[in-house]
C-alpha cells in the first residue's frame, strides 16, 4: 500500500512541475513618478493651463528647479545628408517657472518663423481653493507678428460645483468641459439630463487629471470625437486611442523595466489599414531629467523619413547650484 501512495505522489509531483514549467508568468508594468507625466504629451490635456499637473512638485522641490525651457524644432527629413543631425530650425519656445515648494507659477511660450519670433504669450498659475484647478491670469497682452493668430491654451472658468458633474466654460470658443467622475451618471440617459452637453461641448468621464474617455455628442446618443485612455496604475496611460476621421491613432506609452516613462510610439490607421509610425524616445541626464526627445516618423510606403528633435534645460535655484 505504501508503494502504491508513494508512487501515486510522484505522479502528482510530477504532473505539478510540468504545469509550473508551461505557465506564462503574466509581466506588469508599474509605473513610477517621474518630472513630466506621460499625460503632458496629449495634446487635449496639456492645452488646458487650469490644470497643471503634469509636472512632478515633490521631484521638482527636491532637485531645486527653478525652470526649465523646453525648444521644439521644425521636423526635418532624414536624408544621407543630414543623417539625422540636430537642426536649428526653431518652432517653439517655453518656459516653464516654479517657486521653491516645486508649484507651477508661469507659463510663456513663444512661436517662430525662420528664425524670428512670431508670438509671445505669459501666463499667471494662480492657485484657488479648488486643489486641482488654477486661474490663469495673462501677464501681458498676446504680442503676434502675423495677420491670424491662434491661441495655443484653452483657459478655462469653473461654473457653480455640482455634485455629479463639474463643468467649466471656454468663454471665448463657447465650449463648456463636462467632467463626470461616478461612474454611476457615465450612461448616455444621465450625461444628457445632468449635463444638457450641446454639439460643441466636451464630456469626459473621469477626471482632469485622468480622463477615462473623452468625446463630442449628437442627439443624445451619437458619439463623435472619441478618445479613450487605458492605464497601467494610478493615472499612468498605457495606451491612448482617439479618432479623427477618417483616421484611428493609438498612442502606446513605453517604461523600462523600473517603470520609468521613456517615450511612446504613435500608428495611425485609415480603415485598419497601416499609414504612418511614429517612434518618440527620450534622452536623460545623469539626475534621470529627460533632456532630449527624439520624434522619427515613418511612411507604410517606407519612402520618406522624418525626425523632430526636442531639448530641455534646467535652471536651479541658486542654492542648490
Amino acid at each position: 500500500m505504501s508503494k502504491v501512495v508513494l508512487i501515486v505522489g510522484c505522479f502528482l509531483l510530477l504532473l505539478f512541475a510540468c504545469n509550473g514549467k508551461n505557465r506564462v508568468k503574466k509581466v506588469t508594468t508599474k509605473a513610477q513618478p517621474s518630472i513630466i507625466h506621460p499625460l503632458f504629451f496629449q495634446e487635449e490635456i496639456a492645452s488646458h493651463l487650469n490644470f497643471p499637473f503634469w509636472f512632478n512638485d515633490s521631484i521638482i522641490r527636491k532637485q531645486g528647479i527653478q525652470s526649465f525651457t523646453w525648444r521644439i524644432y521644425r521636423s526635418t527629413q532624414l536624408d544621407d545628408e543630414n543623417n539625422g543631425q540636430p537642426v536649428s530650425d526653431l518652432k517653439t519656445k517655453m518656459i516653464y517657472t516654479f517657486n521653491e515648494a516645486g508649484k507651477l507659477i508661469a507659463v510663456e511660450r513663444n512661436e517662430y518663423a525662420e528664425g524670428l519670433k512670431i508670438s509671445e504669450r505669459k501666463y499667471a498659475l494662480i492657485p484657488t481653493a479648488f486643489p486641482m484647478f488654477f486661474h490663469i491670469k495673462p501677464l501681458q497682452p498676446m504680442v503676434s507678428n502675423e495677420d491670424e493668430s491662434t491661441e495655443a491654451y484653452t483657459c478655462l472658468v469653473k461654473n457653480k460645483p455640482r455634485k455629479r458633474v463639474e463643468q467649466y466654460e471656454d468663454n471665448y470658443n463657447d465650449v463648456r468641459y463636462h467632467f463626470f467622475a461616478n461612474k454611476k451618471y457615465w450612461g448616455a440617459l444621465s450625461i444628457d439630463s445632468i449635463g444638457h452637453p450641446n454639439e460643441n461641448d466636451w464630456v469626459i468621464l473621469g477626471t482632469p487629471n485622468k480622463p477615462e474617455k473623452r468625446y463630442q455628442v449628437r442627439n443624445t446618443v451619437t458619439e463623435r470625437n472619441v478618445t479613450h485612455y487605458d492605464y497601467h496604475n494610478g493615472n499612468y496611460p498605457h495606451m491612448i486611442r482617439w479618432t479623427d476621421y477618417p483616421f484611428t491613432q493609438h498612442r502606446h506609452f513605453t517604461y523600462s523595466k523600473k517603470g520609468v516613462f521613456t517615450g511612446f510610439i504613435d500608428s495611425t490607421f485609415v480603415d485598419q489599414a497601416f499609414v504612418t509610425r511614429n517612434v518618440s524616445v527620450f534622452g536623460f541626464d545623469a539626475n534621470q531629467r529627460p533632456i532630449r526627445i527624439t520624434h522619427k516618423k515613418a511612411h507604410a510606403d517606407g519612402d520618406k523619413h522624418y525626425q523632430t528633435i526636442e531639448t530641455i534645460d534646467y535652471i536651479l535655484f541658486s542654492t542648490k547650484r
